[in-house]
């Protein structure tokens, strides 16, 4: 998709140096650039085809582009798309063992735990557009930053009114309870550790 995504912008020139603004990409292109086997290539653009987040285009010059604008393209959306959640809704009826419902149906601390995960990543993934990919990877680093602090400042508020409505609750002065934020502090732990490569 950020292939995709240059070439729309023309942040991507042509080997020739010719403007590749609003070009459409083949799928022989696709999988040249992303070291890809065609077959592979052409697999994920039909997946992104049909979640109409790319448009076919014909003609001579034809290929695929993206089916809208950066602004209103999220990673959570491509990723839902391509089947990249970790957990769904419907996931405990889908997978149910041998049985027709799961054992552990009517109470699942696993469940509680998978769902929190997800929403975490969802609040997080749905606020990155692809727009906001187009920088260097130091750049967006620092952005991605800002934006935890954000979802986590969410976060911390909701569990507050939450804890208000049931009437108090584990550190509640504090605003906040430890014990149920393992996520985001995984996510923040992950960011603040990883290796920054000097930007060129």
């Amino acid at each position: 998709m950020l292939q995709f995504a240059r070439h729309w912008t023309g942040s991507e020139p042509e080997a020739d140096g010719a403007d590749a603004k609003g070009r459409s990409l083949t799928i022989g292109e696709i999988a040249r650039i992303e070291g890809l086997s065609p077959q592979y290539a052409g697999k994920l653009i039909r997946i992104l085809r049909m979640g109409k987040l790319l448009e076919s285009v014909r003609g001579r010059h034809g290929g695929y582009k993206l089916a809208k604008p950066l602004e209103e393209i999220s990673v959570g959306e491509v990723i839902a798309i391509l089947g990249g959640r970790v957990f769904e809704p419907d996931y405990c009826s889908r997978y149910p063992g041998d049985l027709k419902l799961c054992v552990h149906t009517v109470d699942c601390a696993i469940r509680s735990l998978w769902g929190t995960l997800q929403s975490t990543v969802d609040g997080i993934l749905s606020r990155i557009k692809l727009r906001d990919l187009m920088g260097t990877e130091k750049r967006v680093s620092e952005w991605l930053g800002s934006v935890v602090e954000e979802v986590r400042g969410d976060l911390d508020g909701e569990k507050a009114l939450a804890g208000r409505r049931s009437g108090g609750g584990p550190d509640l002065e504090a605003g906040r309870d430890p014990a149920h934020r393992p996520a985001l502090v995984e996510i923040e732990d992950l960011a603040a550790s990883s290796p920054r490569r000097k930007e060129c």
